[in-house]
């Protein structure tokens, strides 16, 4: 069986979660969390931003999940918080994986290049 909903079980965004199950296979539920916020703007506040990362710390930090930490080539990598959540739950790094955005963005021999190609080797 595979089943989805929106979660709205908090005040600003709405998780997506599938769930498959059955008795032929393993419970595997997968949730699409928001965004990281870095500040606030117009139309986010700063209780926003501290919501959605009371959201992301409640599910990255149970030890069950997988963790999908997605970086844009686009920034710096050292400028994206996800990588600091990721590894302060997950300090093995046994269960995260990581999916770089927008590679095609990046100079063929540059030295951000070169860094976003030694990230992806990890």
């Amino acid at each position: 069986m595979i089943k989805s909903n929106l979660c709205t079980r908090f005040s600003i965004e709405l998780v997506l979660r599938v769930e498959v199950s059955g008795s032929d296979r393993p419970h595997l539920s997968i949730v699409d969390l928001p965004g990281l916020i870095h500040s606030e703007t117009k139309q986010q506040s700063t209780s926003d931003v501290e919501l959605v990362q009371d959201v992301i710390q409640a599910y990255i930090m149970e030890p069950r999940s997988i963790l999908l930490a997605i970086v844009s080539a686009e920034n710096d990598y050292a400028n994206q918080i996800v990588l600091k959540l990721a590894r302060a739950a997950n300090k093995r790094c046994n269960r995260t994986l990581g999916a770089i955005t927008k590679p095609d963005i990046l100079v063929a021999g540059s030295k951000s290049e070169a860094i976003y190609v030694s990230l992806a080797r990890n």
